[in-house]
């Protein structure tokens, strides 16, 4: 057995509104999902772009603090007296005292031959000043003990050059966290081989990363390493081995793509509701005047014509509501003139033959008396008179009769020129001699 559900006109307006609104909605969001993974990726990339202008202002400014201290501390009289005279006692204590008013982390006392005199660290390997360099207040990265620092080197002179002062920053894990929490990226220094490294990045550097022996071979560790995205360039004050590192997990692309897709999700399920009320509301407005026209369609074809369209309002269906009525009127009209000239005789207006047997086939005369009339004569009147007092005639018979008869107690037909009719229900048959 099949089970067919009827949907109304008001069901389907709502579910027209509903697709459609589905369809648009549903092709936003997957535009916008296929879309959103390419801009979130370019995103990444200005982001790395903007991190990597940031970390050459930030080494910048450190180069100026560098520059600004040792140029106040090679022009320090009681510090190039102590340097000319050996007094090593006192030039550890300046060094530990210029270092820790800008917070270096190293601050270190060359002869001129490059050889450290002074430090105010314990050096795992030996730091050689290069005397053939150009260390003209430029800061410089370069690897010292192990260690990435920010070194900038002036001569000291009184007033022929006696020594080399050297202040640094080390590029440690404190500084790359402080830039990562700056930029909101991974941000690693490396040497080339692998011998300095430092990073923020939570797991460490990529497989084999730090093995390899050039930046080709880098770059091309890093295109394998598909969880990050990855910019890998040479410093401006480093050497040709020194490089900074600045990468973007892959996954903030998916959360991004996600929250979007959860946006998109949480204002279409808002706009469902909304459109769904105002369709609903929108779906009966149309709906209940289309119900109103098409009973009253179901009513003309019943053959009711007297009750108008009522309660259609406002636009085209107004319009279609006031052609119904007058087509009702119209067809009413119509038909009051049919059943007129069907049922009544044109000469007396009395009902004709037609409308008495229709008396009989409907049971409307449950109980009667008959009496036929027939017009003797008639035919020589017409000839003697003229059709026109023959008609006359004949209109005043009826009459007569109609008045005899009365409205209540029968009723006169004409059955043709010459033959009439009286019919009258529930009456005596001694009471309708005595009339006729």
């Amino acid at each position: 057995m099949k089970i067919r559900f009827r949907v109304n006109f008001e069901q389907r307006l709502l579910l027209a509104f509903l697709l459609l609104l589905a369809v648009s909605s549903g092709a936003s969001i997957l535009a916008s999902k296929f879309s959103s993974s390419t801009y979130f990726t370019q995103s990444l990339n200005q982001n790395i772009a903007t991190g990597r202008e940031v970390v050459d202002v930030y080494l910048d400014n450190q180069a100026t603090q560098l520059a600004t201290s040792v140029a106040v501390l090679v022009n320090d009289w009681g510090f190039k007296s102590a340097v000319a005279s050996n007094d090593m006692a006192t030039i550890d204590g300046v060094l530990l005292n210029h270092a820790a008013r800008i917070g270096a982390d190293l601050a270190i006392l060359s002869d001129l031959d490059g050889t450290t005199l002074s430090a105010t660290e314990q050096l795992s390997t030996e730091f050689n000043v290069d005397p053939g360099a150009d260390l003209s207040a430029v800061a410089r990265i370069q690897e010292i003990g192990g260690a990435l620092y920010q070194t900038l080197t002036l001569p000291v002179e009184v007033p022929d050059h006696i020594a080399w002062i050297t202040m640094a920053f080390q590029l440690d894990q404190s500084l790359v966290a402080d830039l990562a929490q700056i930029t909101n990226l991974d941000v690693s220094f490396v040497q080339l081989g692998g011998s300095s490294y430092v990073t923020s990045r939570a797991t460490g550097a990529p497989s084999g990363f730090l093995n390899q022996p050039t930046m080709a071979d880098m770059q091309r560790v890093l295109e394998e390493d598909t969880d990050y995205v990855s910019a890998l360039s040479q410093l401006e004050q480093a050497d040709s081995s020194t490089y900074l590192l600045l990468q973007a997990s892959t996954g903030l692309i998916d959360q991004a793509s996600s929250a979007l897709l959860n946006d998109l999700l949480t204002i279409f399920a808002g706009a469902l509701v909304f459109c769904l009320l105002v369709s609903m509301w929108f779906a009966r407005k149309i709906s209940n005047p289309v119900g109103l026209l098409v009973a009253a369609a179901k009513r003309i074809r019943g053959g009711d014509y007297e009750t108008a369209v009522e309660g259609v309002s406002g636009g085209e269906l107004a319009l279609l509501g006031g052609a119904m009525n007058d087509m009702m009127h119209g067809i009413a009209e119509r038909e009051a003139v049919i059943l007129r000239r069907a049922y009544t005789e044109p000469v007396t207006g009395l009902a004709n033959k037609t409308r008495f047997l229709s008396l009989f086939d409907d049971n409307e005369v449950p109980d009667f008396c008959l009496g036929l009339i027939s017009v003797l004569d008639f035919k020589d009147i017409n000839f003697s008179y003229g059709e026109m007092v023959g008609q006359s005639f004949k209109v005043a018979v009826g009459q007569r009769l109609q008045e005899l008869v009365g409205p209540d107690q029968g009723q006169v037909f004409a059955f043709n020129s010459v033959e009439l009719a009286v019919l009258l229900p529930a009456v005596e048959v001694k009471r309708a001699q005595l009339f006729l």
